[in-house]
């Protein structure tokens, strides 16, 4: 994965060339969301930034995470939990999402790619995006009856 610094050079280039303003603002929220992997919501963004600046909005990282998502550096997932989180990771993977908490794990799986590209085959269409969520309760909710992450 980049470094945080390198992602940062990235984003004042792209915004650079699109015109657009490079604020403190915005280069605190860039930092916040690529300091580490993840599917980061705005409240969790909100608090990170506040450390750095505290008189910032909410408007304000929302807005800045949409320019984020607009110039591909960040993808927007919403997932069924009705949880809307920004994920950093451009690479093609799934999601397993516990119903508890609301922890999200990422992985990949040929096979899974596999059967998907056979199944698309098959009815003569071809894949142009992906999108595979499994909804989940973790090993520890299935054997204590309770997700010690659900506060996380």
């Amino acid at each position: 994965m980049e470094t945080t610094e390198s992602k940062r050079q990235q984003v004042i280039e792209e915004f650079r060339k699109r015109g657009l303003r490079i604020t403190k603002q915005r280069i605190a929220i860039a930092e916040a969301i690529f300091s580490e992997d993840g599917h980061h919501s705005i409240d969790e963004l909100y608090r990170k930034v506040q450390e750095k600046v505290p008189h910032l909005g909410y408007a304000t990282i929302y807005r800045t995470v949409r320019l984020l998502v607009d110039c591909g550096f960040v993808t927007e997932q919403r997932f069924e939990t009705g949880a809307t989180r920004f994920d950093t990771d451009p690479r093609d993977h799934d999601h397993l999402i516990c119903l508890q908490c609301g922890r999200i794990i990422e992985f990949t799986s040929p096979e899974i790619r596999r059967l998907q590209e056979s199944v698309a085959e098959a009815h003569r269409f071809r894949i142009m995006k992906r999108k595979h969520e499994l909804y989940v309760n973790c090993q520890e909710m299935l054997k204590n009856g309770e997700c010690p992450h659900r506060d996380l």
